[in-house]
């Protein structure tokens, strides 16, 4: 994970950063002509600013907060089904060696 974070961050800095650079003179005129290009430029280098924000940090650490809970709710490798698994077991249905519920890849 750390790794594709890194090898995303020149493309996607560059992209946005291309972008809000070329709508800059466009949401910076005077003219009334463009009254509504101005304002759309505006909005479009917000949303670029705000979309990139969310990408490059919000969902990352997001993803981490999910990722330590997950680990702490499952107890490091087996999910939260294991108990079923091993009733079903007793009972003669499953094998808990036959599925394997794990969280590991």
């Amino acid at each position: 994970m750390p790794e594709s974070g890194r090898r995303r961050v020149r493309p996607i800095l560059m992209t946005a950063t291309a972008t809000i650079l070329a709508l800059v003179p466009l949401a910076v005129q005077t003219q009334s002509s463009g009254l509504i290009a101005g304002n759309l430029a505006t909005v479009v280098i917000g949303g670029l600013l705000t979309s990139t924000l969310l990408t490059l940090v919000v969902v990352p650490v997001i993803y981490s907060l999910f990722s330590g809970l997950r680990q702490r709710v499952t107890g490091g490798g087996v999910t939260a089904c294991a108990p079923f698994v091993e009733r079903a077991g007793q009972r003669g249905g499953l094998s808990p060696e036959r599925v394997a519920f794990t969280t590991e890849s």
